[in-house]
């Protein structure tokens, strides 16, 4: 945690060197008092090169209990549709795999921007629950963006962002 608003950058140690996915969850808090939420996924540098992948952004309020990350690349993921991909139409079911990751319940956002809810903003406490439908979506190419969370036994949340 940095305290000083002057601060810029931070050098990190220690990262993997294997490939593997390393998230990065980058927050600030606004004279207002909300806190502003992103987070990133990067591929951790493999010997041949590194690199990145995209992310996403989230906005608004605090995570409650933290945010983490599940342990290598396996952890739950949407399946349909895919994420980046051009939305079926104004009514579509978000469907995920959970990866073998226990988790206690779900939880998803779908807005019109990073953090938005203006179509869905559902908690799912049934952890075996493995979609969720939203209707009213835009049909114009507007970008729709998706908060897909989940809670880990251990009380953490874990938040993945993307773009539709």
């Amino acid at each position: 945690r940095i305290f000083d608003s002057n601060t810029r950058s931070l050098r990190v140690t220690g990262l993997p060197t294997n490939g593997r996915t390393v998230f990065v969850e980058f927050s600030y808090k606004l004279l207002s008092g909300a806190w502003v939420i992103r987070n990133f996924e990067y591929s951790a540098f493999a010997g041949g090169g590194g690199g990145t992948s995209g992310g996403g952004t989230t906005g608004g309020g605090t995570t409650g209990g933290g945010t983490t990350t599940g342990g290598g690349n396996s952890q739950p993921e949407l399946t349909s549709p895919l994420p980046g991909t051009r939305l079926p139409g104004a009514d579509v079911t978000f469907r995920w795999a959970n990866n073998g990751v226990s988790v206690d319940d779900w939880y998803m956002r779908v807005g019109n921007s990073a953090g938005g809810t203006e179509y869905a903003d559902q908690r799912i406490f049934d952890s075996n629950t493995r979609s969720l439908r939203v209707t009213g979506l835009p049909t114009n190419g507007r970008t729709v963006f998706v908060e897909f969370s989940y809670k880990l036994l251990s009380g953490a949340w874990v938040i993945r962002n993307f773009e539709y």
